[in-house]
């Protein structure tokens, strides 16, 4: 178990890159950069992540898993575990557009749309057929939308 500075130093990496794919594809960010931006020393940087494409896999893994618990629930069918899934994704908008459009070979979108069919398809069945209600059409996933 990591202890609240590691945690602490992890979260300002990750919150730095984020803000920075906003404005630059990943290759064009560089660690000197990764670290001015989260006011972490390098070598706070290359003790927990070997490059920047580290610290993007660590916000795609826990996105993910974030996402997976919720859609665990939304199974159940019910209103109110299908809400979840979605303020889960409103929560997390941001992070979730930065990683489509910063992922390379549409890696992220690849890995979403697998696990967002069957909560997609239900929110579909709820809303009779509304694929605007997809929650997965936020994330930029269109072949959700058509499932």
């Amino acid at each position: 178990m990591e202890n609240q500075r590691v945690r602490l130093s992890k979260a300002l990496l990750k919150e730095a890159l984020v803000r920075l794919l906003e404005t630059k594809p990943l290759d064009k960010i560089t660690i000197y950069e990764l670290c001015a931006e989260a006011q972490i020393n390098r070598t706070t940087f290359y003790k927990y992540y070997g490059s920047q494409g580290d610290v993007l896999k660590d916000i795609e893994n826990e996105l993910f898993a974030m996402l997976e618990t919720h859609l665990v629930e939304s199974v159940k069918g019910d209103e109110e575990s299908l809400a979840s899934v979605l303020r889960c994704l409103d929560m997390e908008q941001r992070k979730f557009l930065v990683l489509v459009n910063a992922t390379p070979d549409q890696q992220f979108s690849e890995r979403f749309t697998p696990i967002s069919m069957p909560a997609c398809s239900a929110t579909a069945a709820t809303t009779r057929g509304s694929t605007s209600a997809c929650f997965c059409a936020k994330a930029a996933t269109p072949s959700c939308a058509r499932g």
